[in-house]
């Protein structure tokens, strides 16, 4: 892809004053200091969740259940995170976009077990598994909009 002139000057300069602006800014020891803290407390004001979900089986029949293990981490530390009380995970259906199944998992200490069954009324096809912490859901559920 080729880029026009003034996008490719405009990042040049710009590439420029940061770097200028990073050489002033490392040989102070209180800025290195005060980046640490802050990053600390904006970790703690907003810490974020990693949902790892593995499932018995790659493929599955109407009529069968997918056993489930969900693991949450906390996104900073990758360590075994309890933020989360419940695991929420969907079938979906790619194409449709669209819910087809949910449940819930009860996590305890970032480990959440649990299954899923596939009803007969379900239709033969490629389905996604989707995983979203209570976190995540609640923010979902506010800032979703109605469609009318």
């Amino acid at each position: 892809m080729q880029l026009p002139f003034s996008y490719k000057a405009r990042l040049v300069v710009l590439l420029a004053i940061a770097s200028l602006t990073m050489v002033h800014f490392i040989d102070d020891p209180d800025f290195s200091k005060l980046v640490i803290e802050r990053f600390r407390v904006y970790n703690q004001q907003r810490p974020t969740e990693k949902v790892y979900v593995h499932t018995d089986r790659n493929a599955y029949l109407i009529g069968e259940t997918i056993w489930l293990k969900g693991y949450l981490m906390n996104g900073t530390t990758h360590e075994a995170d309890s933020i989360s009380r419940v695991l929420y995970v969907d079938l979906v259906d790619p194409i449709a976009r669209r819910v087809r199944l949910r449940t819930q998992l009860r996590t305890t200490a970032g480990y959440a077990p649990g299954q899923l069954f596939l009803p007969d009324s379900l239709k033969a096809g490629r389905y996604l598994l989707r995983d979203i912490p209570t976190s995540c859901a609640i923010i979902q559920m506010l800032t979703s909009s109605p469609k009318r």
